[in-house]
């Protein structure tokens, strides 16, 4: 099952419209930005766009944790791309109602996963050496060249329970040509590629994929004056708590822009 998820919270108002009491906290539309740049901002964040890691200089990187082994503080576990902007790279986020599994790849993809575009991807321009998509697939899958990726394989154990209900999000740029056209992808090739290993490796996985906007949002003249970007645009947030409903129920909610999904919504018992 695939399915497409709109980059606008106009068209996926998936947050509520006002505060309530509980640690894992809804925030109001108008205040996403606020929100998002405070959890991005503490020390505690789990970074998916580390300046060294494997022995590489600012690799394609992976993370995973179960729930259960995660090192909470307050009672939570977070992990996000941080002030890194994404304009061309990729995020993976395979969670379950037990784990999270995330990748940001460069230039291009980020499971959480980052995937740098420069490095992993057949973009226009390479800033470093270009490896192509393979090491970060044989990284997911744990056999193979992993050239400039970091981090472990996905833990089937994590993802494959009767229970677990997974689902794979894939955060990926629109093609520049059309950026505003919600269902082009600047790297179907690659999209495909992934898809068809995350079904391998998770037979039933579930499939969001949501297609952002890959232009850079500087600052730009509006009436002589300058406005300053949101800080939700091109950013993606994991968040885990322990008493998410201020009952003592744990839940996850993921940011991909100022778009949120989270795991009761979806209908996980998470653990």
């Amino acid at each position: 099952m695939e399915e497409l998820v709109h980059g606008t919270a106009e068209e996926n108002p998936s947050m509520g419209q006002g505060l309530l009491k509980r640690l894992l906290s809804n925030p109001r539309q108008d205040k996403v930005g606020q929100y998002l740049e405070k959890q991005s901002e503490k020390p505690t964040l789990q970074p998916l766009c580390p300046f060294e890691a494997g022995g590489f200089d600012s690799p394609s990187f992976c993370y995973q944790t179960s729930f259960a082994a995660a090192e909470l503080t307050k009672g939570q576990f977070l992990a996000g791309t941080a002030r890194t902007e994404l304009v061309g790279c990729t995020v993976l986020a395979v969670v379950s109602a037990r784990a999270v599994y995330i990748v940001r790849r460069a230039l291009g993809f980020p499971c959480h996963c980052h995937f740098w575009e420069d490095i992993h991807y057949a973009s226009r321009r390479h800033l470093r050496g270009a490896y192509g998509f393979q090491p970060v697939l044989n990284m997911i899958r744990g056999e193979g060249n992993t050239t400039y990726t970091a981090g472990p394989a996905l833990d089937r154990s994590l993802f494959t329970g009767p229970d677990d209900h997974t689902r794979a999000f894939i955060m990926t740029p629109r093609n520049r040509s059309t950026v505003n056209d919600e269902l082009s992808q600047q790297y179907p090739a690659e999209y495909k590629s992934l898809v068809e290993l995350l079904q391998r490796v998770v037979p039933g996985v579930g499939i969001t994929k949501y297609n952002y906007n890959p232009q850079r949002e500087n600052d730009k003249p509006n009436a002589g004056v300058k406005e300053k970007k949101p800080f939700w645009k091109g950013v993606a947030l994991f968040e885990y708590d322990r008493n998410a409903d201020g009952k003592q129920h744990p839940d996850w909610r993921l940011w991909l822009g100022q778009t949120s999904f989270r795991g009761s919504n979806l209908g996980l018992q998470v653990a």
